[in-house]
């Protein structure tokens, strides 16, 4: 977030609207020269994230801004975007815990049946011809050697993850791709 202020640079003369920061100082767009002004941090800051950590050290998001907090949560509000980060990792990794706990749990159980189907299955092969019992053996190997599902939990914030290569490309007011990346 910047804020547009009309200025004279006193180092080039040059004159314009736009200010960027370098390290949290304001600076001539044309000469990078730092410009002595009043900086408040936030008007340069964004808002902070807030997620709410668990009594078991785990952590959320609020469902909305402004949503009310359980009594038996914290309330955090992270600024750092490095600290951010970690937390949406700590999060995924809670998440893929979670997840492959349900996964395990239905192998397991399709593990038992598929046995259950593969007795059944050898015991009529006893009554086949030799040409059904080698389509019944392609066919229990084919299962044996298909790809298994894999699941990958994705949880991102969307403000840590909108950079040039997400983006929709800039469009001017004749609906134009102008090509900025």
């Amino acid at each position: 977030m910047s804020t547009k202020i009309l200025y004279v640079c006193e180092a080039c003369n040059h004159e314009g609207t736009f200010w960027f920061r370098k390290n949290r100082h304001l600076c001539c767009v044309k000469c990078e020269q730092r410009i002595e002004a009043p900086v408040f941090a936030e008007d340069w800051a964004p808002e902070p994230t807030e997620f709410w950590k668990r009594p078991d050290g785990t952590f959320t998001l609020p469902g909305q801004r402004g949503a009310r907090m359980p009594d038996e949560y914290e309330r955090i509000q992270v600024q750092e975007t490095h600290e951010k980060r970690r937390i949406v990792r700590e999060i995924e990794r809670e998440e893929r815990e979670k997840q492959e706990r349900v996964i395990v749990g239905k192998q397991m159980l399709n593990e038992h049946d598929e046995a259950q189907r593969r007795s059944m299955l050898r015991d009529r092969m006893q009554s086949m011809s030799p040409q059904q019992r080698d389509f019944a053996r392609f066919a229990i190997d084919r299962n044996n050697n298909r790809p298994r599902q894999q699941n990958r939990v994705a949880f991102y914030l969307q403000a840590l993850e909108f950079d040039a290569s997400n983006r929709e490309p800039y469009r001017g007011p004749d609906g134009l791709s102008k090509g900025r990346k």
